[in-house]
């Protein structure tokens, strides 16, 4: 069931936390043992073909972690990475792989949901085992930690050290009022985003890239117009979603780490990645970059290592080429803001402002391969961005409203048009007001980690002091929220305007994967 849905927000979650609020006077483990039958049963309601899947992956991975534990083994722990990842394989690679080396075309299989997740979740609990950083300790922990419904669909992913302490300590599972307040407050905000905001980005973007997998050629307004509304909802999709993950678990006293950071205030690649989906790229960084090497042998050899792994990370988000061409793209990108870094040369740097441009142009172009259905729809976007060919037009209608603007725009090349683009969706003055609101909220406002900094929101900041770089900062205000009414009304008004909204619910974007 989908976290913006009646069901799950007033049939499942209030009997969950009911259920744990009752149980929990018996203490910690008949609350744990709760929270764990609600999670197998909240997969269980959504998919309950690959109940069983999940069941025996978690029972497969406890056994070899214990084996891992007690023999050290180094090829047990390959065993189990590669049984791991021969299952990943199966049911969402089969295809690509087969038709890429030219086999006879395999049959499509559903793909389990939340696989890529809890596969990774469970590989990393592996390698940490070996690495001697946590032990395999508790089976009724270790279900929760892959099953924890919160997290079990799209992340973040999560390091069995990261939780194991809090599932094992005696005040766990308590449902507090302030945790309720901190929980809810960020489950309602995600919903916003989801419900309002990046549902209403995606009206936007997807007629635009529909027309781009057609015939019909984008004019420079139009591509500019899909893309920057799909950079938008991407953004708000999965600040949202992780919103309402650290949200949901945090009503019962679990704190998850952060994997959302103001990805947009970034000033290089480099920087995007340590704000964008943070536990994907630190499970690159620390389970597979490291494991070919880093940065131990030389840059070049760096280079190659950086370029490899946001290949195989596009991979990971889909067995397409588009996104393996988009992993490719940001590989390309990171490569070359570790080269000019280690340049060295401080006549080579540029603004903060200069950084931010460039990496913001990279992103929303590497966005186009992620969201397109084809290579088609890519170059007929791309080559709308930069008005290729016959593509600087405007409908004749919109000469009148622009005014004075009308000669600025024949001077830098456009021309009217009688042809329908009305009809098909060109941008209208409101579009336009949508698309500079929700850059604003990008680029103005602190991020909910922050804005909720003072009750800790997560487990771990991951890379440092989150980022509450705001236009609030700059006029003196203060957005620092409180279990007060006043904020009490807040919440309520974000969770009724998203629960109005529910007619129009569609699911997280990272639910894909």
């Amino acid at each position: 069931m989908l976290f913006n849905s009646y069901e799950f927000l007033l049939g499942f979650l209030p009997a969950t936390v009911l259920a744990v609020a009752l149980v929990r006077r018996f203490g910690r483990v008949p609350a744990l043992m709760v929270l764990v039958s609600s999670s197998f049963a909240f997969y269980y309601l959504w998919e309950p073909d690959n109940i069983l899947l999940l069941g025996a992956s978690v029972l497969f991975n406890y056994m070899v972690g214990n084996a891992v534990f007690t023999t050290r083994s180094r090829a047990l722990l390959g065993f189990g990475i590669a049984i791991n990842l021969l299952a990943l394989a199966h049911f969402k690679y089969r295809v690509f792989f087969a038709t890429t080396i030219g086999l006879p075309s395999a049959e499509a299989l559903v793909i389990p949901l939340g696989i890529s997740f809890y596969t990774f979740h469970q590989i990393s609990f592996l390698v940490d085992v070996y690495r001697k950083n946590v032990s395999p300790r508790g089976f009724a922990e270790y279900l929760l930690y892959v099953a924890f419904f919160p997290q079990l669909i799209a992340g973040p992913i999560v390091r069995f050290t990261e939780v194991i302490g809090q599932f094992k300590d005696s005040r766990a599972f308590r449902i507090g009022t302030t945790n309720v307040a901190v929980g809810m407050t960020m489950f309602a905000a995600g919903l916003f985003k989801k419900q309002v905001l990046a549902d209403t980005f995606a009206s936007i973007a997807s007629p635009v890239f529909q027309i781009a997998d057609t015939s019909t050629p984008l004019s420079l307004v139009e591509a500019w117009t899909g893309v920057i509304a799909y950079t938008l909802q991407i953004y708000f999709d999965f600040s949202g979603y992780s919103d309402m993950a650290l949200g949901l678990a945090r009503m019962f006293g679990v704190r998850l780490p952060v994997n959302f950071n103001s990805p947009y205030k970034a000033t290089s690649i480099i920087d995007f990645w340590r704000r964008w989906h943070i536990s994907l790229s630190r499970f690159l960084r620390d389970y597979l970059y490291v494991a070919l090497g880093g940065n131990r042998h030389g840059r070049l050899r760096r280079y190659v290592n950086v370029s490899a792994v946001m290949l195989l990370g596009g991979l990971w988000h889909g067995a397409s080429w588009t996104f393996v061409l988009w992993g490719g793209l940001h590989g390309v990108m990171l490569m070359l803001n570790h080269a000019w870094r280690d340049l060295g040369d401080t006549r080579l740097r540029i603004p903060a402002w200069a950084g931010w441009a460039l990496s913001m142009i990279g992103v929303m172009v590497a966005w186009t391969l992620f969201r397109a259905d084809s290579l088609h729809a890519v170059l007929n976007i791309w080559q709308g961005m930069i008005g290729m060919g016959d593509r600087l037009v405007l409908p004749a209608s919109y000469r009148e409203a622009l005014g004075p603007l009308s000669a600025a725009a024949e001077a830098l090349g456009f021309r009217w048009t009688e042809g329908n683009m009305v009809a098909r969706g060109f941008p209208t003055g409101l579009t336009f007001a949508w698309l500079a609101m929700g850059v604003a909220i990008c680029l103005g406002l602190p991020n909910t980690q922050a804005w909720l900094r003072r009750y800790r929101p997560a487990c771990s900041l991951v890379y440092g002091d989150l980022d509450d770089r705001s236009i609030l900062r700059w006029t003196g205000l203060t957005l620092a929220w409180r279990p007060t009414l006043a904020w009490a009304v807040v919440t309520m008004v974000f969770l009724l305007y998203g629960l109005y909204n529910f007619g129009n619910t569609s699911e997280f974007i990272y639910w894909q994967f």
